[in-house]
């Protein structure tokens, strides 16, 4: 597959056993220290270009252990993120389309890894 044919957004099917809204919200609800959209949280970090897998996994599971301020600076910084790759993409095409790729072998890898051990 060329450069040119990969996607530059990271789009994960919602039903995705790892990264789909139905997996993770499970693990984003219990947050008594804060209040925030649950599901644009988890929709932020499921496309985050700069996240891996384990980091997205890793901040999934403190999400009940952080305050108020903790969880309004990560939701700014995935937004910001965000806005960034905006602009970014134009610029840069090929190492963002570099960095999709990655991320979602990364998934990919991981589901493969979750089919063959649930079979």
């Amino acid at each position: 597959m060329s450069i040119h044919q990969v996607p530059i957004a990271i789009e994960i099917p919602e039903n995705h056993p790892i990264l789909g809204i139905e997996a993770m919200l499970p693990l984003a609800l219990h947050h008594p220290r804060s209040e925030f959209d649950e599901i644009n949280f988890l929709n932020l970090l499921r496309r985050s270009y700069t996240l891996c897998l384990d980091e997205k996994l890793e901040i999934l599971g403190a999400v009940s252990r952080m305050n108020q301020r903790q969880m309004d600076g990560l939701i700014g910084l995935l937004v910001s993120e965000h806005e960034r790759f905006e602009f970014i993409v134009d610029e840069y095409p090929e190492d963002v389309a570099n960095l999709v790729a990655e991320r979602m072998n990364e998934i990919a890898m991981a589901t493969l890894k979750r089919t063959i051990m649930h079979n």
